[in-house]
């Protein structure tokens, strides 16, 4: 559950990113389109299915909604229903009349809402990597260890050893004979504002 939730939160951070890199939105729509076109299944003719997965990921990490990339998907969400008609009969004319660029910001953000890249398993294959790879997504700008998304789910061992990679082991040995309580909120005090990062976080930077 920990992978889901660390994961969720690093999806929903690859969908806030890929809003301001059009480029790399429309390649990646391409690429699924192309793998549906030319894979070993026939689709319906002309038909792309878009699933958003925010209630999975919202599911998986129940702090997500309070997130950056949250911050930023919900603003360019209430920023597109500012701006449609509000009949949606009147949406495809609407966006006839407009600079093709409005029907490509939709595509992106649309292609942007639909990504989904939750492991539950440490080895189970990323297909989220490449894309956070291009959009040289740095999950400590999007993420923080905070007691709710990380420090209250993990046993107190990944704890000492979070403040010892983030400090040293000096700094880190007392919390061996400190109480659960304790050791969360150490944890906290030398884990704010330092950037770090579980492994699984780190996975796209490392590559």
């Amino acid at each position: 559950s920990l992978m889901a939730n660390l994961t969720s939160q690093r999806t929903f951070a690859i969908q806030a990113a890929l809003l301001d890199n059009a480029h790399i939105a429309l390649a990646a729509l391409a690429h699924k389109m192309a793998i549906t076109a030319f894979g070993t299944f026939s689709p319906s003719p002309i038909k792309v299915n878009l699933v958003q997965s925010r209630h999975t990921l919202e599911k998986n990490s129940p702090t997500l909604a309070e997130s950056r990339a949250a911050i930023r998907i919900d603003a360019e969400s209430a920023a597109w229903r500012e701006k449609l008609p509000k009949a949606h009969g009147e949406w495809l004319q609407w966006f006839l009349a407009q600079d093709q660029s409005e029907a490509i910001s939709m595509i992106v953000f649309c292609t942007a809402s639909c990504v989904e890249a939750v492991q539950r398993r440490p080895d189970e294959r990323d297909d989220g990597d490449q894309i956070a790879r291009e959009l040289n997504l740095d999950m400590a700008d999007w993420w923080t260890p905070s007691t709710d998304a990380y420090l209250n789910l993990v046993p107190k061992q990944k704890l000492i050893d979070m403040v010892t990679e983030i400090k040293s082991a000096e700094v880190a040995a007392p919390m061996a004979k400190m109480k659960r309580g304790e050791v969360v909120a150490f944890a906290a005090e030398h884990g704010k504002d330092s950037r770090w990062l579980p492994t699984v976080l780190r996975r796209a930077a490392c590559q």
